[in-house]
């Protein structure tokens, strides 16, 4: 389609172009040949000093004005010859730069809904085939509510996607700008990780958490904040052995706070590692050993975005990985 869409352009383009620069070139031969003329005519008004004289004088400029007009004539053939060659090329490459953003962001949508589809394919089938099977013949009650408890888990779970896609959605447009306000990010993270003390015991872990000596005050929307470094949390518990530990750490670079997350789990392939923050990206899709959709990271890079930051991973297979999210103090 975007291979179409060049060619298309490229002549079109070719097109306008050399009809703009043959109506110039046809425009500037006419017009100097009519100076030359009235050039002409000029002089022969003037009073000579002899006929002859004026009839020499004549003669000559009439050769110098035919000689003048077929160098011009050449040149402008030559020059436009020149760019019948040189044109299509340029406007090839020139209309590649123009469409690329678009094939990018085509490319993105295709592979967005396609993975889409297939997120929703699986709760769907699940839902749906927990349901036919509990309609084909009656059975215990318990068996229903089975059946319930697992469409029930599904639907959250699908209700969880929607707010994801609806979250990035709404960043992709630059709908989703947070109101901002003033926030104490060594509170913010402190409160994150006593929301997450269960989960720490559970799988053992130990937590280390080094704030900084002074309150590091940011400007942003609290709600979304907890929500990134939440996302980031979890995932360090998620990927995190029994018995090992996650050390968070926030530390100040001139006008920036950098906060740390860092765990001893299963760490994450250096293929990956350029497109972990993409959306339905998964460091153990081919392993399945956790539940996601793999938007986690793609909404912790959209709200450092929308918060004027960034996020970055440092990470080595079967030794941990470090999530390092900076962004502009007050």
């Amino acid at each position: 389609m975007f291979n179409k869409a060049r060619i298309t352009l490229t002549l079109l383009y070719s097109g306008v172009f050399l009809a703009c620069f043959w109506v110039f070139s046809f425009g500037l031969y006419v017009w100097m040949e009519e100076s030359f003329e009235i050039e002409i005519s000029e002089l022969m008004t003037q009073p000579p000093s002899a006929t002859d004289m004026r009839a020499d004088l004549d003669e000559i400029v009439k050769d110098f004005n035919e000689v003048a007009l077929d160098q011009l004539s050449f040149v402008l053939v030559m020059l436009n010859l020149l760019l019948l060659g040189i044109i299509p090329f340029v406007s090839w490459f020139l209309t590649g730069k123009a469409l690329e953003p678009a094939r990018r962001a085509h490319e993105v949508q295709r592979q967005f809904v396609s993975d889409a589809a297939h997120e929703l394919r699986t709760p769907l089938t699940i839902i749906r085939g927990g349901i036919e099977v509990a309609l084909k013949k009656k059975r215990p009650a318990e068996e229903y509510r089975a059946v319930l408890a697992s469409s029930a888990q599904e639907i959250k779970r699908l209700s969880e996607l929607a707010e994801h896609l609806l979250l990035l959605a709404r960043h992709d447009d630059k709908q989703g700008r947070p109101l901002f306000k003033s926030v104490d990010l060594a509170d913010l993270v402190s409160t994150v990780l006593a929301a997450h003390r269960m989960p720490f015991m559970d799988k053992n872990l130990s937590i280390e958490f080094n704030p900084p000596d002074e309150s590091v005050m940011v400007s942003g929307d609290g709600l979304m904040l907890s929500r990134l470094f939440a996302n980031l949390v979890d995932n360090a518990i998620k990927y995190s052995s029994r018995g090992g530990r996650v050390a968070v750490s926030i530390r100040q670079q001139e006008k920036k706070v950098l906060v740390e997350i860092a765990d001893t789990g299963i760490g994450i392939e250096p293929e990956l590692h350029k497109n972990i923050f993409d959306r339905f990206t998964r460091a153990d899709a081919s392993r399945g050993e956790t539940k996601g959709f793999g938007l986690g990271l793609a909404i912790c890079r959209a709200i450092a975005e929308n918060h004027g930051g960034s996020i970055a991973v440092a990470s080595v297979p079967r030794q941990g990985s470090t999530f390092t999210v900076t962004l502009p103090r007050i």
